[in-house]
């Protein structure tokens, strides 16, 4: 399962962030936020984009390197 995945209903996209225990911010959320931000903005219906994690945190920080 991708580290990041996009749903439309309607006029509101929904970005989930899963990327088990903690939410790290590692390139393939990084690549999975840009393809989401890029869906998005080719949708001219939608008005209205919720960004959440699942599980109890938020994105917890990055890491810069190879991973």
């Amino acid at each position: 399962m991708p580290p990041v995945t996009l749903t439309i209903h309607d006029d509101i996209a929904h970005v989930e962030i899963d990327n088990p225990p903690v939410n790290a911010l590692n390139r393939a959320v990084r690549a999975g936020l840009k393809d989401a931000a890029e869906k998005i903005e080719a949708c001219d219906d939608v008005r209205l984009v919720i960004l959440h994690c699942a599980g109890r945190t938020f994105v917890s920080g990055a890491f810069r390197g190879g991973s």
